[in-house]
């Protein structure tokens, strides 16, 4: 379920991509969407739509990445106002659905530290357990249509 609030006349877009990083959703100002409840479902879902839904997106992979922008003048001013309505940007799954717009207290995330600074790369992935875990990725991501 993804939440989108009133930006008023702010733009503001959602950059939604699958696993293949290739987007199949039209979700912003630019796109004449409007605030409301989104479903993304992945290729095979099947179910109900529960009322109060505004689209429908179908991805064409289970995993993907949704990345939330809103416009903001860099004044102390706009920085305030535009606090009022972050909250609101959420993502949750269609079981905690209940036709009222959520919201969350981001401010109060837990903070991840930067690695520390140096020469020494910071390894993501672990060399030990590469092969074994890669096998995982392609069966989350559709072939591409030829």
């Amino acid at each position: 379920m993804v939440q989108v609030p009133d930006f008023g006349d702010r733009f503001w877009v959602y950059q939604v991509v699958d696993l293949r990083t290739d987007s199949s959703v039209q979700l912003g100002k630019m796109y004449g969407t409007t605030s409301g409840f989104y479903l993304l479902v992945g290729p095979s879902w099947k179910g109900d739509v529960p009322k109060g839904i505004t689209k429908v997106f179908r991805s064409p992979s289970n995993t993907g990445m949704i990345a939330p922008r809103v416009a903001q003048e860099d004044t102390p001013e706009d920085k305030r106002v535009i606090q009022s309505v972050l909250p609101s940007v959420m993502v949750y799954p269609i079981a905690d659905f209940d036709g009222k717009m959520k919201s969350k207290d981001w401010a109060n995330m837990p903070r991840v530290p930067a690695p520390p600074a140096g020469d020494e790369e910071t390894q993501w992935v672990l060399p030990e357990k590469f092969v074994d875990e890669l096998g995982v990725v392609p069966c989350r991501c559709a072939t591409a249509a030829g």
